[in-house]
């Protein structure tokens, strides 16, 4: 037998043997650590970022501070210290969501190893949770509370009134986002559970 024809049947074997080795060492062990982290995420998952009575609240007041110029009735000094909780409140929110950020793009990363196992559903439903859309309403999200703390500062009443009407048209479609996110991982979980 020629040489060449040995040694491509060789290295195919060898191969042959370390994708076996890799998928039984990922079926044993990996997926039911990735099981853990997406029930995990699941749970995480079981109500929405912002609720829809907070949402509607935020709307009808909008509408007060706009309608009776809200803003220029406080002082300088109490639309600062306002402003001030904001921002401090934003701080963590960013420190939140960075942790968050983290969360995601490893989660994401998940998926590659399932594609690797030859489990395209299962690494397609991964990359639909944990989709990139949701990262920019976040970053949307946060740099539309850091707008809102200016106007107040600024005493702009129509201004921050039309923030709030953002951040809640922002935060309905992060609430909508994170419901397909629940969809997709339990999904996931049925698929990696059974």
């Amino acid at each position: 037998m020629n040489k060449k024809i040995i040694a491509a049947i060789i290295l195919v074997v060898v191969m042959a043997g370390a994708y076996a080795s890799y998928y039984a060492y990922a079926s044993m062990v990996m997926v039911p650590e990735d099981l853990k982290i997406f029930e995990s995420e699941l749970e995480s998952l079981s109500s929405p970022a912002i609720h829809e009575s907070e949402l509607k609240e935020l709307e009808e007041s909008s509408r007060m501070i706009e309608n009776f110029d809200a803003l220029s009735l406080a002082s300088q000094s109490e639309r600062n210290n306002i402003a001030e909780i904001m921002i401090s409140e934003n701080e963590n929110f960013t420190s939140e969501m960075q942790e968050f950020r983290n969360n995601f793009t490893n989660n994401r990363e998940i998926s590659q190893r399932y594609d690797l196992m030859l489990k395209g559903d299962v690494a397609n439903e991964i990359r639909s949770a944990y989709n990139y859309e949701t990262l920019d309403l976040i970053d949307k999200i946060k740099n539309n509370t850091d707008k809102q703390a200016e106007d107040i500062k600024k005493g702009d009443s129509k201004a921050y009134a039309n923030d709030v009407r953002e951040f809640v048209k922002l935060a309905k479609k992060l609430n909508e986002n994170l419901d397909q996110t629940r969809t997709h991982l339990q999904n996931v979980v049925n698929e990696l559970g059974g």
